[in-house]
């Protein structure tokens, strides 16, 4: 069982962590799967990393009741963290679930060269068709 003092939050480490610079203009937010859909009053990720890294341990708990887009829960996670979030809202839980599926990268790869290789096949093969639909339907200086 853990000792309860050593995972209770000190007001000396919350009073140091929110005296911190936390002006992360010029930072990348878009990290990790952060950047893959806009969400309005969405705060950067270093935010919510800065304190989870300094106000908590690996393998503690982080709860957001109102998680949005995942960014508290992914940065957690980042962190290796236990996250726990929920959310009223119906396209928050579906971005914040697509933001926080785990991804064989190699099968990913995979993939998507098989895509990337169909695409060029499809294009090579259908080019003049293509282009004749493209040249019937805009003239040459469109």
């Amino acid at each position: 069982m853990k000792d309860p003092t050593t995972s209770r939050l000190s007001c000396a480490a919350l009073r140091e962590a929110l005296c911190a610079d936390l002006d992360f203009h010029g930072s990348d937010g878009r990290r990790s799967t952060h950047g893959w859909h806009p969400f309005p009053a969405k705060f950067p990720p270093q935010l919510p990393g800065h304190f989870i890294e300094r106000l908590s341990r690996p393998g503690d708990v982080v709860f957001d009741p109102m998680f949005g887009s995942g960014t508290t829960i992914l940065e957690a996670v980042r962190l290796q963290r236990n996250a726990i979030g929920c959310d009223i809202d119906p396209l928050a839980r579906l971005i914040a679930e697509a933001k926080l599926c785990r991804l064989n990268p190699v099968l990913a790869l995979q993939l998507g060269n098989t895509v990337v290789e169909k695409a060029r096949s499809s294009f090579a093969s259908e080019r003049p068709r293509l282009e004749r639909a493209l040249n019937q339907r805009f003239e040459g200086k469109t």
